[in-house]
């Protein structure tokens, strides 16, 4: 029987010694390629191909695999990112369209930027000799910072050498509000950036701070991957529970402020405050004392009317409500020791103690005097009439609390017709106390003590006789005087009485007898023609004041029609004039917005500006790029025109200077006496000066077709501002596409 012996084949061309070498190299350098081991054993004397380096490796447990990455997840990381998921389960998805990422990257400029392959064992993938490590910086490549959100990606930055805290704050100055304002977040966006040393240094987080950004610390992160939330809301003041909604809340706190000193509405931050003490223009406090105000307005109508007429509150409604009032005045005491004001310097002043010791030497002693419970008192039956009266008539001195709204009316004396009716008010008010006091003499006077007689020529009396209800004399009970009218007749013939004497008119059925009634007479009689005077005598200015707009329009219009007559302008010009003029006018109000600008200072002259070129910085690419002080450059130069249908804004032949965003309206672009274009909203025409030398001539001619408003600037103030922002200059230059360009002319296939 013939047995075929095993072979051994060719022999092997690798030395027992010479694959040591490479076993050896391989394990110490993993990532050593088979063309090197090719060249060390050549140099060693044996030449050899890579498929041999290959099956050699092979046949010692080597193979070639693709090599892993540092493992990015510890355990602790792992329960963080199930925790992070497990609260943010149920978010909703416009919260995550909110979210601005952002984090750091490496390009390779030299070699490849993708997988390596290594020499290992099966089981030795995570050997750190076999994983690539994360490079933060290094020879041969670049940094790039970068941000982006569900609506698009943001700024791209290149990283200059290493970069520490100072660097990584400069880049967010520079690229994030801009990166939010180019995607158009809105308000309350959401910026994530991970737990590098850099980004959570304290200088960084001191920096964010100062910038008006709040954070918010929400799960831990591993060093290179983006788990936690820094979260920070573009607000103009900082983040607190209770200022969130702050500028809508300081623009209603600025209505509605009558009890303290109303600050600007434009504040760097907020004063810090110790604990239980309220800032005095805060909104809880400004609508405290608007009620305050109410009420106190109350304890003017009901004070003196309960003094004179003597009434006990035996309504327990009314006790009731008196006593709610009383309750409501303590609580503004207390509120008052712990509510800021503004010192002698302007200052916001925090500290209790001076604040205690302010408010015991100003309003303590008044306000103490005016909430005491008299109406309690003031209801037993068994209290003498002359010692309720004393106590009720000291709660006149709530009426000083006028005062302290009186000191604050000339805030809002601008508005004619709100002066209107705080005249109308002053003057109901003071005709309300004049009655009460007329009718407290009428009662004093009318029976003679000594007597104990009836005055019959008293106007209480023949008041009566005409009422049918006449003063009887109790004889056999009190023997006092008893009936006469009610007091509801009482107060309105009162009324009645002070209303004729302060408006001059004074129909005489009412007349003062005795002496006391006849002093007081001369007395309202001066106060009431001063009164008259000052109230009635300026209704006419205040309505000149509510119409002095209207009273400037027509004598515009009257001012162009004949200015139009006396130079003859031809009917069709003149029309367009007219109409201009009206269109013009219903769109501005008559208001100079280059007068108003002039008064404001330069910040905030920049900060309308950028408001009012919002919607071209908003809807076009070429500004997206653009950082807040070169917008704020640029908003400086813009101006607005207004546009009435066939007004001609180039000529064909003239030169273009301007450069035109369309905001509303149509315009038709004419070349030869043919529509080569319509132009609408968001389109651009005029010039590419940043590419050109010379002004060019218009080679056609643009007419508005509806009313247009167009968003201008001239040629000279864009090359200055793009001549001093280089960068923004060759973003603006790429993004920005011309509609139509008036320096070539359009060629129409025949």
């Amino acid at each position: 029987m013939t047995v075929n012996h095993p072979r051994s084949g060719a022999p092997c061309k690798i030395s027992p010694r010479g694959a040591s070498m490479i076993i050896r190299k391989v394990r110490d350098q993993p990532r050593t390629t088979r063309q090197d081991l090719v060249n060390d054993l050549k140099r060693a004397g044996t030449t050899v191909s890579k498929k041999t380096i290959s099956n050699t490796l092979r046949r010692h447990g080597l193979k070639s695999c693709s090599a892993r990455k540092v493992p990015l997840l510890k355990p602790a990381h792992v329960q963080a990112r199930l925790k992070f998921a497990n609260d943010h389960l149920d978010d909703p998805e416009e919260e995550w369209e909110k979210v601005m990422w952002s984090d750091e990257t490496k390009i390779e400029l030299f070699g490849l930027n993708s997988t390596c392959r290594v020499w290992r064992k099966k089981k030795d993938e995570y050997n750190p000799k076999n994983t690539i490590p994360t490079m933060k910086h290094g020879g041969g490549n670049i940094i790039l910072w970068g941000c982006f959100s569900a609506k698009g990606t943001g700024r791209l930055h290149r990283i200059e050498g290493r970069m520490d805290g100072a660097m990584y704050r400069e880049i967010l100055a520079n690229n994030l509000l801009p990166s939010v304002r180019a995607l158009k977040m809105g308000r309350g966006w959401v910026f994530q950036h991970d737990n590098d040393p850099k980004h959570t240094a304290r200088a960084t987080k001191e920096w964010l701070r100062w910038t008006k950004f709040g954070l918010l610390t929400r799960a831990l992160t591993h060093n290179n991957r983006n788990i936690s939330h820094h979260t920070t809301s573009q607000q103009l003041t900082p983040m607190s529970s209770h200022e969130v909604s702050q500028p809508k809340q300081s623009r209603l706190a600025e209505v509605l402020q009558l009890g303290s000193d109303i600050l600007p509405q434009y504040k760097q931050e907020a004063p810090k405050t110790p604990p239980h003490i309220i800032l005095h223009y805060c909104t809880f406090k400004t609508t405290w004392d608007w009620v305050i105000l109410v009420l106190t307005f109350y304890t003017a109508i009901m004070v003196p009317y309960n003094v004179s007429f003597k009434t006990k509150q035996n309504n327990i409604v009314w006790l009731v409500l008196d006593s709610v009032v009383d309750v409501i005045f303590l609580v503004d005491i207390v509120l008052n020791f712990h509510t800021t004001f503004v010192g002698p310097g302007g200052e916001v002043i925090s500290d209790p103690k001076l604040i205690r010791m302010n408010y015991l030497k100003t309003w303590f002693v008044i306000d103490l005097l005016s909430c005491l419970p008299y109406d309690i008192i003031n209801a037993f039956e068994n209290v003498d009439e002359g010692i309720s009266s004393l106590f009720s008539s000291l709660k006149v001195v709530r009426l000083l609390r006028l005062g302290r709204v009186a000191r604050k009316l000339d805030h809002y004396l601008e508005y004619g017709a709100a002066v209107l009716v705080l005249l109308v008010c002053v003057f109901g008010l003071v005709a309300h106390w004049l009655a009460c006091i007329w009718y407290s003499i009428g009662d004093y006077e009318v029976i003679d003590e000594v007597t104990n007689t009836i005055k019959t020529d008293s106007w209480l009396y023949q008041l009566a006789i005409n009422l049918g209800s006449p003063y009887c004399y109790n004889a056999s009970g009190s023997g006092q005087w008893e009936g006469g009218p009610g007091k509801d007749s009482l107060y309105i013939t009162s009324l009645y009485f002070t209303m004729t004497s302060l408006t001059t008119i004074g129909f005489g059925n009412i007349a003062p007898t005795t002496d006391g009634e006849k002093i007081f007479s001369v007395a309202m009689m001066m106060v009431g023609s001063l009164l008259y005077a000052t109230i009635f005598g300026n209704v006419t200015t205040i309505f000149q004041q509510m119409y002095a707009n209207t009273n400037r329009y027509h004598e515009m219009l009257t001012n162009v029609r004949d200015f139009l007559k006396l130079y003859q302008v031809p009917n069709g010009l003149s029309e367009r004039v007219m109409d201009y003029i009206v269109s013009t006018w219903s769109m501005s109000k008559g208001i100079d917005t280059e007068k108003v600008l002039s008064i404001c200072p330069k910040d905030m002259r920049a900060d309308i500006c950028v408001h009012l070129n919002r919607k071209v910085f908003n809807e076009h690419p070429a500004f997206r790029l653009a950082s807040d002080g070169c917008l704020r450059s640029l908003a400086g130069e813009f101006q607005t025109i207004h546009c009435a249908p066939g007004d001609l804004i180039f000529h064909a032949g003239e030169s273009v200077d301007t450069l035109c965003f369309v905001v509303s309206g149509s315009l038709e672009v004419i070349q030869d006496d043919e529509v080569i274009a319509i132009l609408g909203k968001g389109d651009v025409f005029g010039d590419v000066f940043w590419k050109e030398t010379t002004l060019a001539h218009a080679c056609a001619n643009v007419r508005a077709l509806t009313y247009c408003d167009l968003h201008i600037i001239k040629r000279e103030a864009l090359l200055k501002v793009l001549e001093f922002y280089t960068a923004f200059a060759n973003s603006f230059s790429r993004n920005l596409i011309l509609t139509c360009n008036l320096r070539k002319r359009v060629r129409l296939k025949q």
